[in-house]
């Protein structure tokens, strides 16, 4: 069975710019479906923004980029919730994770990696996400 998860916007936002780290790998996984990315328009709409801050990144590029994502992944409308998240604006990618119901939500934020587990996704970062997507 293959894997299935939701990158967070940081883990996007650093596969687009960033095309040697890991979670560029990533991202090529997901383009082969190696796993099953689920996205929001929430999320989509979170790495649009991130980019347009990004110097020399022209709005043509982003929104290619928001394109490739769109058509590599399965969008869900996020569920709302109140889960134990520091951070307010983390909720909708929760909810995306629990409405897709993934079994990974992909992250570098310290908030929600402390959290670990929102049953049955487990919080995880790209690394070890990119050796569980390398085992399967």
């Amino acid at each position: 069975m293959t894997a299935s998860a939701v990158l967070d916007t940081n883990v996007l936002v650093s596969g687009l710019l960033f095309p040697n780290g890991v979670p560029s790998r990533l991202l090529d996984s997901a383009i082969e479906r190696k796993f099953e990315m689920v996205l929001s328009d929430h999320i989509l709409e979170e790495v649009d923004e991130v980019l347009s801050r990004v110097p020399g990144v022209p709005m043509i590029t982003r929104h290619t980029a928001v394109k490739v994502l769109i058509e590599s992944c399965r969008m869900v409308i996020p569920a709302e919730g109140t889960w134990a998240v520091r951070d307010p604006e983390d909720l909708p990618i929760v909810g995306t994770a629990v409405a897709g119901r993934v079994d990974y939500l992909v992250t570098g934020d310290k908030d929600l990696l402390s959290i670990r587990k929102v049953n049955p996704v487990l919080i995880v970062t790209p690394r070890s996400f990119a050796s569980i997507v390398t085992r399967e």
